[in-house]
């Protein structure tokens, strides 16, 4: 045990120091309240403090002592001449735990060190089962996240496959909805791009036919309409039975609801994480929804701003200012053309639609998917040997090209 000795008298340093160290402690010495200060450390198991000091005086160097994160739970018995009931609550004021008068008896001395010592003992023995136990809970929480990150990446390719041409929006509306964090400045901005991930996956429900025209811009009857409009509703339904899933599952219903003028301003940062998340999936889902419509950047960009409170203002302008070319492709993307063979996954966005022939036959994934690991699988199992030698074009990243800004319009030149 370290024990800390405060006095400006050598000759009491010394008589306290041969009392402690007969009791097999560690005695280290201090002339001053400075001095004190200096050679203190998280380390100190005790401290006896005289009270009357040049400089700074004891009442002083224990406020100091509790001030101090790092020092602020180690024990401190006033060594004192002084015997009246002001300067007792005074010091109990600073900080001390126990007192001692001068001349100091050496049995006293060695009962109350005893009893603090083996207080900061148990204090230390619960920090530190309390620091293990937030080690294991945060590498518990860390695994956990990693888990339901995994199986959601996992669902989101599952149904990529099943239908490409709803689920390769998945990875540009979480590219866009990214983007808008980061232009909005918004903190925990991986819970609005998890929503992102998850966001499509009511299209499940809705026949293929209906799908292709909707996305298509072709015509729907009023029943095909409002079984569009509920795919929301449906994918958050399916998402609140899965624990941690609720807020993004709040964000996804949300979407789809009609905010009045007051929530189309405002400072956005200081809203509800759920709200938030839902009109940045709204603009993102349109934002996409009308690109892959065939509309340049900034004509919906146009059309967003003409549909009144339906977006906020801040995420209109943040959308604005997304690095994308006019046809919506990001700018930090390349085009290029390589074989199938060569496709690399988390790294390639596809710029064509690939069918298990070149120009007919079944669509195995859509322009704008994400090259994912069970997309390669797919792709090695449904086309022969000789299709994977065929070149295709994707968007790949720009190789050590410093970052393209956008001009005043949000367009890359």
């Amino acid at each position: 045990m370290r024990i800390l000795l405060v006095d400006d008298e050598a000759e009491t340093l010394e008589v306290l120091g041969e009392i402690l160290r007969s009791m097999g402690y560690q005695a280290e010495t201090a002339r001053s309240g400075e001095e004190a200060l200096a050679k203190l450390s998280p380390q100190t198991d005790l401290v006896l403090l005289d009270v009357k000091m040049p400089g700074l005086d004891g009442f002083q160097v224990a406020q100091r002592i509790r001030k101090n994160p790092a020092t602020k739970d180690i024990p401190i018995i006033m060594v004192t001449a002084l015997g009246n009931r002001a300067d007792r609550l005074n010091a109990v004021k600073a900080g001390a735990n126990d007192f001692i008068q001068k001349p100091v008896d050496a049995v006293e001395l060695k009962v109350r060190a005893e009893s603090l010592l083996k207080i900061k003992e148990s204090q230390d023995e619960i920090k530190r089962q309390r620091a293990e136990l937030q080690r294991a809970y945060a590498a518990e929480k860390e695994l956990v996240e990693k888990t339901l990150q995994g199986s959601v990446r996992t669902l989101v390719d599952i149904l990529g496959l099943v239908s490409p041409l709803v689920f390769s929006r998945t990875g540009r509306i979480r590219r866009i909805v990214r983007q808008l964090c980061q232009n909005l400045e918004l903190p925990n901005a991986w819970q609005y791009e998890f929503a992102a991930m998850l966001s499509q996956i009511g299209w499940v429900a809705i026949p293929p036919d209906v799908t292709e025209r909707y996305f298509t811009a072709q015509s729907l009857s009023l029943e095909e309409v409002k079984m569009v409009e509920s795919h929301p509703a449906v994918t958050a339904d399916l998402l609140a039975k899965i624990p941690r899933l609720s807020l993004a599952a709040e964000m996804i219903r949300g979407q789809a609801k009609t905010h009045h003028s007051e929530s189309s301003t405002g400072e956005l940062r200081h809203r509800d994480p759920a709200a938030i998340g839902a009109m940045l999936l709204r603009a993102a889902v349109d934002y996409d929804l009308l690109i892959s419509q065939g509309m340049g950047h900034r004509e919906v960009l146009s059309v967003l701003r003409k549909a009144g409170d339906r977006y906020h203002s801040a995420i209109l302008a943040a959308l604005r200012n997304i690095f994308v070319d006019e046809t919506g492709s990001p700018v930090n993307l390349e085009p290029r053309k390589v074989r199938l063979s060569d496709l690399q996954a988390d790294v390639m966005v596809l710029g064509e639609d690939i069918l298990t022939r070149k120009d007919r036959g079944i669509l195995l994934a859509r322009k704008g998917q994400e090259v994912t690991p069970a997309l390669l699988v797919r792709l090695k199992n449904a086309l022969p040997k000789e299709e994977m030698n065929r070149h295709i074009q994707v968007l790949a990243s720009r190789p050590s090209t410093p970052a393209v800004q956008p001009d005043q319009s949000g367009v890359a030149e």
